[in-house]
């Protein structure tokens, strides 16, 4: 037990990083549930922790019931949530690729029963603002766990929670915060996680539980990376007493006898998972844990005399073979960084600046993860001088390794002793070594190869697990067992070479060997494990040699000897498998994770089907179990998420527990009273029951024909029940509306399936002719329809001026009228002659005409034609508004007025044959393009004019593309734009006219140059006959006009000047004596060849006295 717990807390600490999982954080976590970090070992902060969670969540709020303990809780998970609140995890580096990685600001880790985590450091949130661990926080959906009186809650979806909060903040009231400084941030999970009444499932069937990356314990194996089947690699039922293992065992385990302890432990942790043993002794739970912490207190008292490091929370304790220069423990229980000591009677260790050496001759001690008297986070090589024979337990493990040298004097290996240093890409075993501990080299995740040499005798249980980059391996000779688990997980191996030596392998040895395509069992091997090869999803084809004794393989599948039991099918093999006629039983797990397998037919003389047999195979929709079978096993098709069907005979006296748990959408095919009808109702899985046992009952045995189905009333009788039609079968009828012999088909529905059938009789009758009138519209043709004859029918029309008809009924319309026509049908053999007479009565056609506009919108003076087509009578024409538009009467030629919308109606007249028939159209006038538009400066603004438009309702008016002015009166033809004030500025008008049928598309366009008038500032008498005129420049102006007059109109005796921009007077000369002048002046801009004027200045008057 303590091997165990202590292996599963340093793996979760260790490879935390390998078990993340996509997860968010809920709305409402508190900081005061759980205690907070008070930087304490691991196994210190484990046990307090430990003991916290067990009182004040199983007692406050799940309840004393529901804390699982010992074993039970193994099997369990939960998931740890830490939030950075705002902010970002510490950064790290990884060897691996060589880079920093960025950490993210939420994080879930999966973690089993037993396992730790530690809440990690945080820099700073968005704000800078710094953040410190506060406590944690067990919630479900976002709520704090509840417990209901006599009921109790399963826990394995509950989600532990790290708080943050910012270093200047409380962590919550001062209870919390005394709790806080009292206590670890590693949480041991073995309490309160689970259910008490689910542990028995739980503990047999291991296969419940979700896949977990990254192995929890090498010793028990019970959670593996991948592996969606989470099995104890030790079931030998008959050594359950190991979990009453006395305090001399104890002692034994602690002074190199680990292997026997360790299979002790297996077999323990195998009477908790037997699901026989769970059912015979469900009441001896509290007692089997009571007696596991019995034995866990005697182990901490053998270690205590053995000088081993028992963390108690304050107090220093000695280490095994402690140095002479006293090394201790700290009291925040760090192991030394540097030192040196003692590692075995005759051994040494020095750590120096990351080097470990290990000097002397003998044995190393064997160790637990707590109670090495080195710190393997400052260790980076490891130095084995020649002398050492054996390398303890754990003596390495999680250490940072890439590469080691073990000399020629080391004879064995012990347990986990290189476990986890998963940076060593290889390892050279000398010819020394003689045995190999459980879980040695496991998760060594960058080791590609390895060659285990013909001295070594031994390899322990999972020796290689999880070594994911191996890709080949050499095996001693001698070897005659493959261990339980030993290459479990290794994903990177493709093939391995057995030798003959062999004549065992153990359970999970090959499990989630995902790229294992082959493998041939030696002739000398005689018993396999379960679960061998499950999740070997690349396994193509499983040999056996030659001469085995025990087992034979054909088409690549595993049997025993003569081919009756199938023990593997390889998880890569064919979609579609047919079982061997040899074969009476499928073993256990036989199928197991075959996720290819689509199609299996089982053979007739099958009587069994073991436990796991089809475990997991997600290809399968459907089966059909043969009559022969009497046993289904525990798990039999479990997690077959796609199996929709099942069909199970009523042969089958016995289904085991989950044989089909996960199956979520199947459906069960079952005979009345039988033992699979019994499973699914009490398992609540859809059934349908067989219809075949039924008893079909109808009144009488013959019918007299009518020409309409006979359906006689049906009672069916099911084991001395009537059932129910419409609830618990369908009737259906077949060949029962002719004379001869007719079907009835029961049909199961809802709980019911399959059919039962029987027979009656119809007899002849008269033959009831049926025909109805028939209606034509000339120059159709109809066909009579005749039902209930069978003799040859005839037809003949009274007035074939009117209607026609042939010898197959068809009726042709000649002209408008009314014809009979009778129908005779000859006598048959069945039935006597009959005749039936119908009216057919032929009407004039209807003229299909259409008309068609070849403009349908046009402008103002525009023309367009109406044309019309399938027109039989005389063609016409006719406007529904002739002053919007004119239609020739005979051509259809329309002529547009103004803007408006008219119809024109297409007429045709009628005729002989035909109706009259007419067709109207719609056509739409639009008004005109504007014509004659203008733009001109005014004192403000810029004006504009147009022309009138025939048929207008209004015009808008638009200024570079945007509508300033909609004018809703079309007889208004000017617009002055107010807001066109900028001197030398372009604007662009449109001017749309709008009309009753819609604005004009077309729009005409002017472009003006604003140009601001000058002002005139004075006109003198300058000189004689000489005036001179002064005004003020206007900017950008490239040039001006003089307009002078004697009339006040400048209607008459007009005189002109011009100056250029950049002047600002003018001398005119050689004007006439006596008279009064009148004077304006305008400014110019030329732009590409128009010119643009302003508007003319005020008018100034001058008398030319001179």
């Amino acid at each position: 037990m303590r091997k165990v717990k202590e292996l599963t807390n340093r793996i979760a600490a260790m490879f935390l990083s390998g078990l993340l999982v996509v997860g968010a954080v809920p709305g409402t976590v508190l900081a005061s549930e759980f205690p907070a970090d008070t930087g304490q070992t691991s196994e210190t902060a484990a046990e307090d922790m430990e003991d916290t969670l067990s009182e004040e969540m199983s007692t406050e709020e799940l309840g004393e019931d529901t804390a699982l303990q010992g074993e039970e809780a193994a099997e369990q998970y939960f998931t740890v949530t830490l939030d950075a609140n705002g902010g970002y995890f510490e950064n790290e580096w990884d060897d691996a690729i060589g880079e920093i990685v960025e950490q993210a600001e939420v994080i879930s880790k999966q973690i089993s029963v037993g396992g730790t985590v530690a809440a990690s450091p945080v820099f700073t949130n968005l704000d800078g603002q710094s953040m410190v661990f506060a406590g944690w926080s067990l919630e479900r959906d976002g709520e704090l766990v509840s417990q209901a009186e006599e009921e109790y809650t399963p826990l394995d979806n509950c989600v532990l929670y790290a708080v943050w909060d910012a270093e200047d903040s409380s962590v919550g009231d001062i209870e919390s915060q005394e709790i806080a400084e009292e206590n670890t941030d590693q949480i041991d999970a073995s309490q309160d996680f689970g259910e008490v009444d689910e542990a028995a499932e739980g503990s047999q069937d291991a296969g419940d539980s979700e896949a977990v990356e990254g192995s929890q314990d090498v010793g028990d194996f019970e959670a593996v990376e991948g592996s969606q089947n989470n099995h104890d690699y030790n079931q030998d039922s008959d050594e359950v007493e190991a979990a009453e293992e006395s305090e001399t065992d104890q002692d034994a385990r602690n002074n190199g006898t680990a292997e026997e302890s360790f299979a002790d432990e297996n077999q323990a942790a195998e009477a908790d998972t037997d699901p026989e043993i769970i059912d015979e002794n469900e009441q001896a739970v509290a007692s089997d844990q009571e007696a596991d912490y019995a034995d866990e207190d005697a182990e901490k008292a053998s270690e205590e005399s053995s000088g081993a490091i028992v963390s108690d929370g304050d107090a220093q304790t000695e280490l095994i073979g402690s140095s002479e220069e006293e090394e201790t423990v700290q009291e925040d229980g760090a192991m030394a960084a540097e030192g040196s000591g003692t590692c075995g009677e005759n051994l040494t260790w020095t750590l120096e600046e990351g080097i470990l050496t290990i000097s002397g001759t003998g044995a190393m001690y064997d160790y637990e993860l707590s109670t090495r008297p080195y710190e393997e986070n400052t260790i980076s090589t490891v130095i084995i001088e020649d002398g050492v024979t054996s390398i303890g337990n754990y003596a390495f493990s999680c250490f940072s390794l890439t590469s080691i040298d073990i000399p020629n004097s080391v004879t064995s290996i012990g347990d986990d002793a290189f476990f986890g240093c998963d940076s060593l890409p290889s390892i050279t075993i000398p010819d020394s070594v003689t045995s190999i501990g459980d879980g040695a080299f496991g998760q060594c995740k960058s080791m590609r190869s390895i060659t285990i040499p013909d001295s070594v005798t031994s390899i322990g249980d999972g020796a290689f697990t999880q070594c994911e980059s191996l890709g080949s391996i050499t095996i001693s000779e001698k070897i005659t067992s493959i261990s339980s688990g030993m290459f479990l997980s290794c994903s990177s191996l493709t093939s391995i070479d057995i030798p003959d030596s062999v004549t065992s392998i153990g359970n999970y040895a090959f499990e989630h060997c995902s790229n294992l395509r082959s493998i041939t069992i030696p002739k000398g091997v005689t018993d396999i494990g379960d679960y061998v090869f499950a999740g070997c999803s690349s396994l193509e084809n499983i040999f056996v040699e030659e001469g085995n004794q025990n087992y034979s393989s054909k088409d690549g599948v595993l049997f025993n000897s003569d081919q009756t039991v199938l023990v593997y099918y390889p998880g890569g093999g064919e979609e579609v498998y047919t079982i061997p006629d040899s074969v009476t039983s499928i073993g256990n797990t036989a199928f197991d994770d075959c996720s290819n397998l689509t199609s299996i037919t089982i053979p007739d003389t099958v009587t069994s089907i073991g436990e796991k047999a089809f475990f997991s195979c997600w290809g399968l929709t459907d089966i059909t179990i043969p009559e022969n079978v009497t046993s289904i096993g525990s798990s039999a098709f479990e997690a077959c998420g796609n199996l929709e069907s099942i069909t199970i005979p009523d042969s089958v006296t016995s289904i085991g527990q989950n044989a089909f748990k996960g199956c979520v959408g199947l459906v069960i095919y079952c005979y009345s009273g039988s033992k699979a009808l019994e499973y699914a109702k009490n398992n609540k899985i859809a059934y349908k029951i067989f219809m075949s046992g039924a008893f079909v009952m109808i009144p009488d045995q013959s019918y007299t024909y009518t020409g309409s189905p006979q359906e006689p009333e049906v009672t069916v009788i099911l084991n001395e029940t009537q059932l129910t039609k419409g609830t618990d079968y369908e009737v259906a009828y077949s060949n029962n509306i002719k004379v001869g012999t007719a079907a009835v088909t029961v049909n199961g529905i809802n709980e019911y399936s399959g059919i039962k059938k029987l027979t009656f009789t119809i007899v002849k009758a008269l033959q009831p002719i049926k025909a109805s009138n028939l209606s034509l519209t000339y120059p159709n043709s109809g066909k009579i329809t005749v039902s209930g004859n069978k003799g040859s029918l005839t037809y003949k029309s009274s007035n074939t001026a009117v209607a026609t008809v042939d010898s197959t009924g068809k009726v042709k319309a000649k002209s408008g009228g009314t014809a009979k026509i009778t129908i005779t049908a000859a006598a048959t053999s069945q039935y006597n002659a009959a005749s039936k007479t119908i009216t057919v009565n032929v009407a004039k056609a209807a003229q299909s005409i259409t008309a068609k506009a070849s403009a349908p919108v046009v402008f103002a003076g525009q023309t367009t034609t109406v044309s019309v087509t399938g027109a039989k009578g005389t063609r016409s024409f006719k406007s529904s508004d002739t002053t919007i538009a004119t239609v020739d009467k005979s051509t259809g030629k329309v002529t547009a007025k103004k803007a408006g919308t008219v119809k024109i109606t297409a007429a045709s007249a009628a005729t002989a044959q035909y109706n009259a028939a007419s067709k109207t159209v719609t056509i739409k006038v639009l008004p005109a393009l504007i014509s004659s538009l203008k733009a001109t400066n005014q004192v403000t603004g810029i004006k504009l004019t147009w022309k009138k438009i025939s048929g207008a309702t209004g015009y808008k008016i638009y200024r570079n593309s945007t509508l300033i002015k909609t004018i809703n009166d079309g007889g208004t033809t000017t617009y002055k734009d107010t807001k066109a004030n900028t001197n030398m500025k372009k604007y662009v008008y449109k001017v749309v006219a709008k009309g009753p049928a819609g604005d004009s598309p077309l729009a005409r366009t002017v472009i003006a140059i604003r140009v601001d008038r000058p002002a005139l500032t004075s006109v003198t008498n300058s000189a004689s006959s000489v005036m001179t005129v002064k005004w003020t420049k206007t900017a950008r102006a490239i040039g001006y006009q003089i307009r002078y007059s004697t009339s006040k109109t400048f209607a008459s005796d007009n005189g002109t000047d011009s100056a250029s921009g950049g002047k600002d007077s003018k001398r005119i000369e050689k004007l006439k004596r006596g008279k009064t002048y009148y004077v304006r002046v305008r400014a110019y801009k030329i732009v590409g060849n128009r010119l643009y004027w302003s508007e003319w200045s005020p008018v100034k008057t001058v008398r030319i006295s001179k």
